[in-house]
């Protein structure tokens, strides 16, 4: 029997129709961008077609699924305000995404048609000859299993001279164990560099000063896969430790793990 396989961004007839995908989006605030308007920039890509492994190529046949590692995700935002006849932005937002090659693997997906058109039944093994496979038409697809994350954040805002001022926010992602930041870096216009680091429930053993009962409420957690708490907060200027967060947790009469001791220091 025959197959059709079709996507958003890949249709299953070569003639007629259009693909649907886009990767920018402009927003108009009134009729004619009496009130400004927001531009928006998404991610996009197309599938890769599958690899023939032996005979012909299967018509219809899935394609790769590569294009979900950055489709969607927004990387720019520009506002902007009408001056005169001319579009011009007043703030504008830069994210920057990466996959993370400590979490990142794939494999190939297979197709088998048979291109022998009577009833008879074939039985393989792992030491067939591979020529027993030629009266088959095998094609690959590769599947991808990744972590993608924000790395960084650049804000511009522009002022009625078309001066430019810049922030950055960059994200580090210390762990695999969970997919929150472990540390946040933001950087002013001034040059001043504030920084955040945070511990999470799987942390517990590097926070000093955890009792017995928050460590016995974080192992509860872990069991219970509730990992996204923070245990700890550290906030510094320009490498100057500011404050200090730290809650402890407690396995309470109903065997829920909550806070019981919210501790700050500055």
């Amino acid at each position: 029997y025959n197959r059709l396989q079709g996507t958003s961004n890949y249709r299953s007839y070569l003639s007629g129709g259009n693909t649907i995908n886009y990767t920018g989006v402009v927003e108009s605030l009134g009729e004619n961008f009496e009130n400004g308007g927001t531009e928006h920039i998404f991610g996009g890509s197309y599938n890769a077609p599958g690899q023939i492994i032996y005979g012909n190529e299967i018509t219809g046949s899935p394609y790769s699924d590569n294009s979900n590692i950055f489709n969607g995700l927004e990387q720019q935002t520009t506002i902007l305000k009408k001056s005169g006849t001319q579009l011009v932005p007043v703030s504008k937002t830069v994210k920057e995404y990466s996959i993370d090659s400590r979490n990142f693997s794939w494999y190939n997906s297979l197709v088998v048609q048979s291109r022998n058109n009577s009833n008879t039944l074939y039985q393989y093994s792992p030491t067939s000859h591979p020529s027993n496979l030629l009266q088959f038409d095998i094609m690959a697809y590769p599947r991808y299993v990744s972590w993608v994350h924000l790395d960084k954040i650049t804000n511009y805002v522009y002022d009625d001279n078309a001066n430019e001022f810049k922030t950055e926010k960059s994200y580090t992602y210390g762990s695999t164990q969970y997919s929150q930041p472990t540390e946040e870096s933001n950087l002013l216009s001034d040059n001043t560099l504030e920084q955040t680091q945070y511990k999470y429930v799987k942390d517990y053993n590097t926070v000093s000063g955890l009792s017995s009962n928050s460590i016995a409420a974080a192992n509860l957690m872990i069991s219970k896969n509730i990992i996204a708490p923070q245990l700890e907060k550290k906030v510094s200027k320009n490498s100057n430790l500011l404050a200090t967060t730290r809650t402890d947790y407690k396995v309470w009469n109903n065997n829920m793990p909550l806070p019981e001791i919210i501790t700050s220091a500055f």
